[in-house]
């Protein structure tokens, strides 16, 4: 993104711009743009969101191709390897011990009850809690830990507050 034979004028300029995208990125797509935009609690409506939500990950990789000019690499896409398998299955496991934790030791500390959402969950065709499951997982890795915190990282020069801020946004 940076011309290292640019001006200093066109610099600024430049770092001007790269400021006003990224933040409007991140803005934009923080909002909840497919619930304004598909009011409604029917399979219908909910598939019309999660079609949106797609759009706006297919949106984001555009951006980052065609204005910012980067390739996919500077938001985390790499070729995978053995080792990203093994992470994968290690952090899948991490994760269903945590959910077990919470859902068998906090929340009954707590005295919450989660089963009217989960019941309304099970409802839903098997279909659409995988697409729902695989949307959410593809969309806020894009979003959250590939743009937010590589860009944030970009403009402050702090991993650590990239990560707070992608943190608080998520």
């Amino acid at each position: 993104m940076t011309n290292l034979n640019a001006t200093p004028a066109e610099s600024v300029d430049q770092r001007r711009r790269f400021w006003f995208s990224t933040t409007a990125v991140l803005v934009l797509l923080q909002l909840p743009w497919p619930r304004w935009l598909v009011p409604g609690d029917g399979l219908t409506t909910l598939t019309l969101r999660e079609l949106l939500f797609w759009l706006m990950a297919a949106l984001l990789l555009l951006h980052v191709r065609f204005i910012e000019r980067r390739p996919l690499q500077s938001i985390g896409f790499r070729k995978p390897r053995w080792s990203s398998l093994a992470w994968g299955v290690g952090g899948a496991a991490a994760m269903v011990a945590g959910m077990a934790f919470i859902y068998l030791v906090v929340f009954p500390a707590m005295n919450l009850n989660e089963e009217a959402q989960l019941g309304e969950m099970q409802t839903l065709p098997l279909w659409f809690r995988v697409a729902l499951i695989t949307r959410a997982a593809v969309f806020e890795e894009l979003y959250y830990r590939g743009f937010a915190i590589e860009r944030i990282t970009e403009l402050t020069g702090k991993r650590w507050l990239a990560a707070l801020i992608s943190l608080l946004l998520f």
